[in-house]
């Protein structure tokens, strides 16, 4: 089915009951919203790679992920197939670009960061790299894991601090302080930060 699609006309979408249906938003070539036999409803975009076909031609069809719906509304859905149909209209896969966009956000994570920052920085130049790591495995990973290091920020620093000082102590609390922000400076000089 093709449709012009708004955010009402998605709310109003019915189930059908043990089936599953596709709408083609008729503004954005390639978008589709996949409404499935028990209400759920998800973005895709089906696209063509250009030349990847025989003669030059386009591809086969395919279909990349968006997002669920209404995590990702409308207008989102909308920006990330342009920006997909763009480049499958270039010759490059979207799903690649999507999988490498991946990595590097997953490259950024704060525990990824860190153990790169004990592997590549405290071990080689600390003396006694294990109270390092040991720090920042016990007071330091747990309260950021999960988190981008661009998000670690003054707010989250020193409620970390604080929180160290009354379990441990200020004594305790000057080192974790003195490592993190070795890892912040030592990652902030490899871009990570970005």
């Amino acid at each position: 089915m093709k449709k012009r699609l708004t955010e009402l006309s998605i709310q109003r979408l019915s189930v059908n009951a043990g089936e599953r249906y596709d709408v083609f938003d008729t503004l954005t070539p390639g978008l589709v919203l996949r409404v499935g036999s028990k209400g759920r409803k998800s973005w895709s975009l089906m696209y063509r790679i250009a030349g990847r076909g025989e003669d030059g031609m386009r591809g086969k069809l395919q279909r990349l992920t968006l997002g669920q719906y209404p995590i990702v509304k409308l207008e989102e859905a909308r920006e990330k197939a342009r920006i997909a149909y763009q480049h499958a209209e270039e010759g490059n896969d979207p799903s690649d670009l999507k999988k490498l966009e991946l990595l590097r956000r997953n490259a950024c994570r704060f525990e990824v960061v860190c153990e790169e920052f004990i592997e590549l920085y405290v071990k080689p130049q600390t003396k006694k790299w294990k109270d390092t790591e040991s720090l920042l495995r016990r007071f330091v990973i747990p309260e950021f894991i999960g988190l981008q290091i661009s998000e670690i920020d003054r707010g989250k620093f020193f409620q970390l601090l604080d929180a160290v000082t009354a379990k441990r102590g200020e004594a305790i609390a000057r080192e974790v302080r003195k490592h993190l922000v070795a890892l912040l400076n030592w990652s902030a000089d490899r871009e990570t930060l970005l």
